[in-house]
């Protein structure tokens, strides 16, 4: 799914009217996507409908090496 997508819902634009984070909160880059430490925007990988697997690309931004930082859905 796309990230934008889930920082949308997180800083408030759901039914709820809920915001979880401050559209202006350091971890949002100007594209309205939440990023990692070291700047890259966080892949949302949606398993179900009810759970998402997030990943970051680690300290060498690159996805899918061995230095990825991945929270499995259901954690």
């Amino acid at each position: 799914a796309d990230n934008s997508n889930f920082t949308a819902v997180l800083t408030g634009e759901n039914s709820a009217g809920v915001r979880w984070l401050d559209r202006q909160h350091p971890a949002i880059n100007e594209e309205g996507e939440i990023v990692d430490q070291w700047g890259t925007a966080i892949q949302f990988h949606r398993e179900s409908w009810s759970q998402t697997t997030l990943r970051s690309a680690g300290p060498d931004r690159d996805f899918y090496s061995e230095d990825d930082l991945v929270v499995p859905a259901g954690e």
